[in-house]
């Protein structure tokens, strides 16, 4: 309710300010500039996207708007407005105020010749830009007109002759051109060809190439609306052609520092034709030249000075890396001594982050982490990572049986090599793969209050390594994990026993097996306007020991389930898929979408699947309507039990399907907001008496969709996200009634029955959803 009524008292205030004359801070001859309208005399390909790049060249703009419509710094600049000055009041009017954008006539031409210059660069050669000036009172609105001409193509490209080595390689570098005859004339694309052929001959040794060199001359036809383009490469000087340069010696700073640089002071090692020159030596040598990538004797590539920057900074081992060039020349050819100089960070480090949260049921939270990291334990650039962490949750509404709803403490070791280590010689692994070996050893303790108390430790080993910048795959061979449940409340064994199935997913139990995660984003560059994130993930459990336990007498005297050190072990297999989308609508908005697949299939030696690797929707990273594992599975509800705050909500399944979709939209610098929508649920592969309609069923399937939609408010500064959610339920699968449909029985208050009170959910949390 509170929430409700923040965000209503900030409406309110905003409708109150933008009610006041917007216009009152303004001289006599002045005019206020309410707004920019651009209009096309006939309609173009991509026109909604060129006129948002065209939006973007507008000399003079209109105050911003609150929502897009509501002028709220405006007002705030205005209320403020020769008043007696003190220090809140210029806070208020110069830092959340915004002064009226006041018009200009000279500035519309400015506006107006950017517009034209930008439709020639697209292709428009003969584009033309007028503008009108609408006046309103003390308003004025502008009015662009922009007659687009016919849009120009490509008719020939002339490329020189390869009359020398550079010429040569150009021709290569031609084979893949983005100028391609018949494709619209675009400045752009020429500038993007510029940039590849410059790249491109970087990487075959020409260190001092600019694409300032490449040179292309342009012949129109007004008649065909066509172009020609002559290429041509410019000499750095009219005497001196291009040449290769190659690299000679590569010296390595290893403990650089500006203050003290003194190369005399320092100890040199030399290794693999590399001098590592160093006061104390703080790394091993063979470490470091893994991550470099340049040779003595080979020409120079740009690839070579990219790959060795962002592998020394994949390390995490130091604060700054600089790569310096000087050139000589040995036998009347160039050479390029290198020198990377590399600064260390803070060896050891320890963090402290507090986390609160809250929500609408009276669940109240908070927790404690500590992380101590030594980024060079054994001089190879090897982390050394611990973690401690401990959490409470309250409760602190009415009908809470008891103050404390559950604690955790969780311990863990994490460390990271920067190569494979494997029992066996490899060969043939590329530097580029940014390989790291990971040994993790984590012990959690959980205490559900008046349900149970968990202990989980787990072990895994494997392997991290980059397929590519845009893929990544992380594989572990071994990972296990023992659960031990010790202490069970009679009223949590009373619920579980109720459902069969559920209590043999609590059996205490070891997992053994290995798991894979495949990460791959098609984002090119920040300029991106679109572009998705996939991550699947793959996990075996209990086939190697199951194999080996079918061998022994136990397995010839008992049917499964077997044991290993007295416990039963589980056996299935585990797929999940998660998708994110993020489309660019604007400079200030974006809409982001997540789909989230999953299935675990138990088999072998389990009936059903360990309740901690099963799947369950709900709470404030999932279908935000709904309290964390209260949905599900199907259209299964105990009924009885949904508004008792002191339930187990215990639902989970071993299929699951997650749609979400949110548009993100700025409100004030660091102050943004959302509008979302959530659906999916979690179902059973079989049928289980005891939660009936939880299985997968042809008539069912659609029924059982959970949906709930919201908005939120989100402080964002980059490096830390607080999120607040509001969210209601659209479609309960839970009821088959007039329940299923909340806003049938929508009435507006905000009492202790109300019905916001019965459906919303808030959430208070830290960082985006997906």
């Amino acid at each position: 309710m509170q929430y409700i009524l923040f965000v209503g008292y900030c409406l309110l205030t905003a409708i109150f300010f933008s009610r006041c004359d917007i216009t009152s801070s303004l001289q006599s001859n002045e005019h206020l500039l309410v707004s920019n309208k651009i209009s096309f005399t006939e309609k173009i390909k991509n026109q909604d996207e060129i006129k948002e790049k065209l939006s973007a060249l507008e000399v003079q703009k209109p105050n911003t708007k609150m929502f897009g419509l509501v002028p709220f710094r405006l007002s705030i600049y205005n209320t403020t407005y020769n008043k007696r000055e003190t220090k809140f009041r210029w806070w208020l009017k110069n830092k959340v105020g915004e002064a009226p954008t006041i018009f200009e006539e000279k500035l519309c031409k400015k506006s107006a010749e950017n517009f034209r210059l930008s439709m020639f660069n697209k292709g428009y050669l003969q584009a033309k830009v007028s503008y009108q000036s609408v006046f309103k009172g003390k308003k004025v609105t502008l009015k662009y007109s922009i007659d687009p001409g016919e849009l120009y193509h490509i008719n020939k490209i002339y490329t020189p002759e390869a009359s020398n080595t550079l010429l040569t390689h150009l021709e290569q570098a031609n084979k893949e051109s983005l100028l391609k005859e018949g494709n619209a004339f675009d400045i752009d694309v020429l500038d993007e060809e510029r940039k590849r052929i410059s790249n491109f001959l970087r990487n075959v040794g020409y260190f001092n190439f600019r694409k300032d060199y490449v040179i292309f001359e342009i012949d129109s036809n007004n008649a065909q609306a066509a172009v020609d383009i002559y290429l041509k490469i410019e000499n750095p000087s009219s005497d001196l052609p291009h040449r290769k340069y190659t690299i000679n010696e590569v010296y390595v700073y290893t403990d650089y520092n500006l203050a003290s640089s003194d190369s005399s002071k320092m100890d040199t090692i030399q290794f693999k034709n590399y001098h590592f020159l160093s006061r104390q030596h703080k790394f091993k040598p063979k470490v470091l030249a893994s991550a470099i990538f340049f040779e003595k004797g080979q020409y120079f590539r740009l690839e070579d000075y990219q790959k060795t920057l962002r592998k020394l900074a994949n390390y995490g081992t130091f604060k700054f890396v600089d790569i310096q060039f000087e050139t000589v020349y040995i036998e009347n050819k160039p050479h390029l001594n290198t020198f990377i100089y590399i600064t260390p960070a803070k060896k050891q480090t320890i963090a402290v982050d507090l986390q609160a949260n809250h929500n609408f049921i009276g669940l109240t939270g908070s927790s404690l982490s500590f992380t101590y990291q030594n980024k060079n334990l054994s001089k190879i650039a090897d982390l050394l990572e611990l973690k401690l962490s401990s959490g409470v949750e309250f409760n602190v509404g009415k009908g809470y049986t008891t103050p404390l709803n559950n604690a955790d403490v969780l311990v863990e070791a994490n460390y990271y090599l920067n190569k494979f280590l494997v029992p066996f010689p490899l060969k043939n692994v590329s530097k580029n793969n940014n390989v790291k070996t990971k040994f993790s050893v984590q012990y959690n303790f959980e205490r559900r209050i008046q349900f149970y108390s968990l202990h989980s430790t787990s072990f895994s080993f494997g392997y991290e390594w980059n397929e590519t910048s845009n893929k990544r795959h992380l594989y572990n061979p071994i990972a296990t994990n023992l659960l031990l449940i010790p202490k069970k409340e009679q009223d949590f064994i009373d619920r579980i026993n109720e459902i069969p199935s559920l209590r043999r997913s609590f059996d205490e139990q070891m997992i053994l097996g290995s798991n894979y995660t495949f990460l791959y984003n098609n984002k090119k560059s920040e300029s991106d306007r679109s572009y998705f994130l996939f991550q699947g993930k793959v996990a075996f459990a209990g086939n190697l020991i199951h194999g080996i336990v079918a061998l022994t007498k136990q397995a010839r005297n008992n049917s499964v389930p077997y044991n290993i050190l007295n416990r039963e072990y589980s056996m299935f297999a585990r797929f999940e898929g998660n998708i994110v989308h993020n489309f660019q609508l604007g400079k200030h908005s974006t809409i982001n979408t997540r789909f989230n697949a999953g299935l675990i299939i138990p088999y072998g030696n389990s009936s059903v699947a360990p309740y901690f690797q099963q799947f369950y929707v709900g709470g404030s990273n999932s279908i935000r309507a709904f309290r964390i594992r209260a949905l599900g599975p199907g259209t299964y509800a105990d009924t009885a039990n949904i508004d008792n705050p002191n339930f187990f909500y215990d639902q989970a399944g071993d299929f699951k399907l997650e749609a979400n979709a949110e548009l993100r939209f700025d409100i004030y610098k660091w102050f943004k907001g959302a509008m979302f929508v959530d659906a999916g649920n979690v179902w059973l592969l079989r049928k289980d008496d005891a939660r009936e309609g939880g299985e997968i069923a042809k008539g069912n399937f659609i029924n059982a969709i959970a949906l709930g939609a919201g908005f939120g408010l989100r402080l964002d500064f980059d490096y830390f996200v607080i999120r607040t959610d509001f969210s209601l339920p659209l479609v309960d699968p839970r009821f088959s009634d007039d329940r299923k449909y909340p806003l049938k029985s929508f009435e507006f208050g905000f009492g202790k029955n109300s019905w916001f009170r019965q459906y919303s959910i808030f959430h208070l949390a830290i960082g985006y959803p997906f």
